[in-house]
């Protein structure tokens, strides 16, 4: 399988650069890791013998090319369909000698996906990929940057920059790009062309106390840092919950955050799409079919995202769909949700009560659903901070209670999933800093996926608080 950390490699083999090219082919807009992963998985699609293009022609043959795409969920099925057929039709040019110019005249391909394949497979090409990272490594330069698809003019003037900035550091264009390419793709481990300290991030700001924050997180630094930013009403919230659900007040006070924020987005990109034995919900599952008010309205010894919580504290990890099934029904687990949830099913009158089987779906569809915006939450954090090197902070406590997701400075962040059924939670009103809705607008694409905040939305989150930071 190609490591997508040493894609430089000029003295290739067939059945490596044939590899190299499909990967060149899927990787926009991905994970290098796991989409370098599915490739892999893509092209055993048709056995293991034959080099990979000899493998896409006996797809070809069988009609199964669409299939097996689908099957690696390689994303982008019509672009890289026709992309991969034209690579390996008769009149293709041959990619082990092609000029940039005529690897340009396959379908799907464009400047930045031509270069990138020309600059880590053949020696001595003076040509810059203008990918996410290096455009992400633009404009945190300074340097003014497109919003979309750089036309030839921009292209050329920011292609001009690279080449220039790769120059003053003695670095061949493919080296500069690797190394741009590890330092986002790794989420800041390795260090950006120029620099010697391998932790620097987006924001480049010298501030230890915000490089430090996030690795421990309690209630006292919680309590201390976001109650002054809602006054008054942040304090009667939290009195009304003291009062409410007394018996859940030590167990969230004392909890502290420490292991959520060595999570990085490739820990979590499994779970993000995994198979259907994995997903809380079958094909079809509705929610007119599964969802009880009473269960859903249940309040158990702690919240479930506590639970959630809970798991990543003790395992270091994220947890599955299994692992959850698992982590709920243990001693230390049932008194959160699921014996609560079957002592009101026996409390019930023989006539209100539901059949066993409708009232355990309905369990399933609140810890199902409990898990899934824990997932998107965790993606947003993972992304942001590990991406984006912005250290958002976050506590039980704040998020149940307060009702704000993360916290960064002064600045709030509410996390809001558009849906029919759910309204939308109160937006916190502050009496300092300011509040951020965030809204998951990349919808899944198949039934086993979760919703995600897009890049462009990140990247506007980001550079607002970088700002801010400096400003400050």
């Amino acid at each position: 399988m190609l490591d997508p950390f040493r894609l430089t490699n000029h003295s290739r083999t067939r059945t490596e650069l044939e590899e190299f090219w499909v990967f060149c082919l899927a990787v926009s807009g991905g994970r290098a890791a796991m989409i370098a992963s599915r490739v892999d998985d893509f092209l055993s699609g048709c056995g293991e013998i034959g080099t990979p293009f000899e493998r896409i022609r006996c797809m070809l043959a069988k009609g199964r090319l669409a299939h097996e795409l689908r099957r690696a969920r390689l994303g982008k099925y019509s672009l890289l369909a026709r992309a991969l057929e034209a690579s390996v039709s008769r009149d293709a040019p041959d990619i082990a000698k092609a000029s940039l110019s005529e690897l340009r005249t396959i379908p799907g391909v464009g400047p930045r996906t031509a270069r990138f394949f020309l600059l880590h497979s053949r020696k001595g090409q003076r040509v810059a990929a203008l990918d996410a990272h290096m455009m992400r490594y633009l404009a945190s330069r300074g340097h003014r940057v497109p919003k979309g698809t750089p036309n030839r003019r921009q292209y050329a003037r920011l292609e001009r920059l690279v080449l220039k900035r790769a120059r003053a550091l003695r670095m061949s264009p493919a080296e500069f790009d690797l190394a741009v390419w590890n330092h986002y793709e790794s989420g800041g481990r390795h260090p950006l062309p120029g620099e010697r300290e391998a932790g620097r991030r987006l924001s480049h700001v010298d501030d230890s106390r915000h490089r430090s924050a996030g690795r421990h997180v309690d209630w006292a630094l919680a309590e201390a840092e976001v109650l002054p930013l809602l006054g008054n009403r942040g304090r009667t919230m939290l009195t009304n919950w003291r009062k409410r659900r007394p018996q859940a007040v030590d167990s969230m006070t004392g909890f502290v955050h420490r292991r959520i924020f060595d999570i990085r987005p490739e820990d979590l990109a499994p779970l993000l799409n995994p198979p259907l034995d994995r997903w809380p919900f079958p094909v079809g599952a509705r929610r007119r079919d599964w969802h009880i008010p009473a269960v859903d309205n249940l309040s158990g010894g702690e919240p479930l995202v506590l639970a959630m919580h809970r798991y990543v504290e003790e395992n270091a990890r994220v947890p599955s769909w299994p692992d959850v099934v698992d982590w709920m029904t243990t001693p230390a687990m049932l008194p959160v949700f699921v014996t609560p949830a079957w002592e009101l099913f026996h409390s019930l009158p023989d006539v209100a009560r539901p059949e066993r089987r409708r009232w355990q779906m309905a369990i399933q569809w609140r810890i199902g659903n409990a898990y899934l915006s824990f997932l998107r939450e965790m993606d947003f954090l993972s992304r942001m901070t590990h991406e984006m090197g912005i250290p958002l902070r976050t506590h039980v406590v704040v998020d149940t209670v307060l009702k704000i997701d993360f916290w960064h400075g002064d600045d709030a962040i509410c996390l809001w999933l558009p849906n029919s059924f759910v309204g939308r939670k109160e937006t916190p009103s502050l009496v300092r800093g300011a509040v951020h809705d965030v809204i998951f607008r990349d919808r899944p694409t198949q039934w086993t996926s979760v919703s995600r905040v897009s890049e462009s939305d990140l990247c506007k989150l980001a550079l607002y608080l970088t700002a801010r930071r400096m400003a400050a």
